[in-house]
This record gives C-alpha cells, structure tokens and sequence, in this order.
C-alpha cells in the first residue's frame, strides 16, 4: 500500500522532520523525486538538512504530534482511480514540483521518543521496500 507515504528528514542539529505525501506521483517505484520534493517543501538551506528519505511503513512516524490528523487529510482526500487518474496524478505532480504540493508536516516528536537515533535507526532507512 503506497497511495500515502511517509518520509523524514534528520537536520543537522540532530533533530527530524516528518510528513506524509501522496506516495506515487512521479514514479511508480523510484521514490527520488518525491523525496526532492518533500525536502524542497521544507524550506530549508540544503546545509541544514542531514538526510531524507522514504519511510518503509508510516508507523516510522507516527509517534509524531500531527500523524492522526495527517492520516485522516489524506483519508479524506481518496485519489480518483479510473478516468480522472491521470489528471489528478499530473496536478499532484505539478503541485510537488513547485512546492505547492500537500505534504503533511507532522510536527514534532511526541512521547518518550528521545532517543533520536532509534527513531533513525527504524525501518531501513535509506532504502525503499520497493527497489
């Protein structure tokens, strides 16, 4: 299930950033450019940003403050399969490009998450379970 995916970033201050996305807009495999995309959404000198990557399950961020409320945008939101797919994929994909795109920022981290580098250390980071 890859319609919404997370992803999270690790800022050079040893702190992370998360959201979920609509998870195959550009491509239906390779995660690259979401990933530039998400990280172009954050707004931040490229210095800042340590690592970002594509989460292999969604519960690698939802110790995060807003992770229910982002699930259920998306919930909301369902992607028009069949006819209007195509034009919907396209938007999405334009909306991404130019940093319009609706990645749902997650806030922060919540609970006794912090230990930092077991938050990094979840999943396979760096690696999507798709290639």
């Amino acid at each position: 299930m890859d319609d919404v995916v997370a992803l999270k970033a690790r800022k050079v201050d040893g702190s992370f950033v998360a959201a979920l996305a609509w998870g195959r807009i550009f491509h239906p495999i390779d995660p690259t450019e979401l990933i530039d995309a998400f990280k172009e959404s954050l707004h931040m000198d490229a210095e800042l940003l340590d690592e970002a990557v594509l989460c292999d399950s969604l519960a690698e961020v939802s110790h995060f403050k807003y992770f229910y409320e982002g699930l259920l945008s998306f919930a909301m939101k369902p992607i028009p399969f069949g006819p209007g797919y195509d034009a919907w994929r396209d938007e999405k994909r334009r909306e991404y490009a130019t940093g319009c795109g609706d990645f749902f920022l997650l806030g922060e981290v919540l609970g006794d998450e912090t230990d930092v580098s077991k938050f990094w250390q979840r999943g396979d980071a760096g690696r999507s379970r798709r290639g």
